[in-house]
């Protein structure tokens, strides 16, 4: 019997939790993204005179995103309950979130106004108003 395999630490509640917690956040993201951005970043695109092929391209990156927002949320809380599955959510999630962040914070995404330009405001604006 291999016990490297019992009582792992992500086995246990703790684990479980934090998957519960990363589960819940993402819902509560997704749900921002769909309902207060779309009106914000998606309705402008629909009314403004861009060639058609344009604003599909940007309506599908638009969705897709939010089905991976969704995905990860549904992902978390299946491995919330299997802990099979922790150790590859975790990496994928966790990894995803990293990058994205790290290209928000470096500033490549400053001009998005839903999420990397409002956290970048909200990060960086005592720097700027001590300047």
């Amino acid at each position: 019997m291999r016990t490297d395999l019992v009582n792992r630490p992500q086995d246990g509640s703790a684990g479980r939790s934090a998957l519960l917690v990363a589960s819940a956040v993402n819902a509560v993201a997704a749900i921002y993204h769909i309902i207060g951005g779309t009106p914000e970043v998606m309705y402008p695109v629909y009314s403004a005179n861009l060639p058609p092929s344009s604003a599909g391209v940007l309506d599908i990156l638009w969705y897709q995103m939010a089905a991976l927002i969704v995905g990860g949320a549904v992902a978390t809380l299946v491995a919330a309950f299997r802990s099979d599955w922790r150790w590859p959510v975790a990496w994928i999630i966790g990894g995803h979130f990293l990058v994205v962040s790290g290209i928000c914070v470096v500033g490549r995404a400053i001009v998005l106004p839903n999420f990397s330009g409002g956290f970048r405001r909200f990060v960086f604006s005592k720097s700027r108003d001590q300047q």
